[in-house]
């Protein structure tokens, strides 16, 4: 040992700790990180929750909102163009505007109609001939309006946790009688 130079020593025996401090070291140190990561995820998990729920909730929202504004558009554009060829313009509309948006639990109290500023509302608005009642109100140039009101239900997707979160959301569209 005598002749050995110091590069030439074991790297073990030059930086060597004594080995019940290491054990301790690492032992509490991996316990006490353990316990610190499941702290804060107690802590963030909640409010990451509530972050994307209610990221899922306004997509939920828009996309109701989306459906329904192209409805009352197909229904309005329908009713402006072929409303002439009926008794009953408004269920016309009706029809359209269901079809245009199968998603949506549309009722027929959620329409109203103002045809040349009569007004109607519901499923039908039927009348006994072209010369009196909504058939006559469509007149070529005036304006028709059809307005739809949908009640949306927010956190919906996870079966309405929040009964009082209710919203009602309305389209309405003025086309003019081709």
């Amino acid at each position: 040992m005598l002749g050995m130079k110091r590069e030439l020593a074991p790297e073990n025996l030059r930086t060597a700790t004594p080995p019940l401090r290491r054990l301790r070291r690492g032992r509490f140190a991996a316990a006490d990180d353990q316990g610190q990561a499941l702290f804060e995820m107690a802590l963030t998990l909640p409010a990451l929750l509530l972050l994307v729920t209610g990221i899922f909730s306004v997509g939920n929202f828009l996309q109701q909102y989306i459906q329904l504004t192209d409805a009352v558009n197909v229904g309005a554009m329908y009713l402006s163009v072929n409303g002439g060829n009926t008794l009953d313009p408004c269920n016309l509309t009706y029809t359209a505007v269901t079809n245009a948006a199968p998603l949506l639990n549309l009722t027929s109290d959620e329409f109203t109609y103002s045809l040349n500023g009569n007004a109607e509302s519901g499923s039908t608005c039927s009348s006994a001939s072209y010369s009196s009642g909504p058939a006559s109100y469509l007149v070529e140039g005036q304006p028709v309006t059809v307005t739809v009101t949908y009640p949306c239900t927010l956190f919906d997707y996870l079966g309405n946790l929040v009964p009082q979160a209710t919203c009602a959301m309305s389209a309405s569209l003025t086309e003019i009688v081709q």
